[in-house]
């Protein structure tokens, strides 16, 4: 997926405007992290998830599970963080 597709599927599903300058430089900061793959096809740049990037999404959806998790989230939530 392009940073161009990547941005309309945000945009339409959180409703909020994005920068697509903003967009492209998360983009390139998981890729340098090696969160994502990058190849570059006619000229753009397409990002598909890494091995890494699989291993870091199952990690954050493990922690969503956590009871512990949770309560952690909404105690700096009502503080304010």
């Amino acid at each position: 997926m392009d940073s161009d597709t990547l941005l309309g599927k945000l945009s339409s599903t959180v409703g909020d405007p994005f920068e697509i300058h903003a967009v492209r430089m998360a983009l390139v900061r998981y890729y340098r992290q090696g969160l994502l793959k990058r190849e570059r096809a006619e000229g753009r740049f397409t990002y598909s998830l890494s091995r890494r990037g699989t291993a870091r999404l199952g990690w954050l959806e493990d922690q969503s599970r956590d009871p512990n998790a949770a309560r952690f989230r909404r105690e700096r939530d009502a503080e304010g963080h």
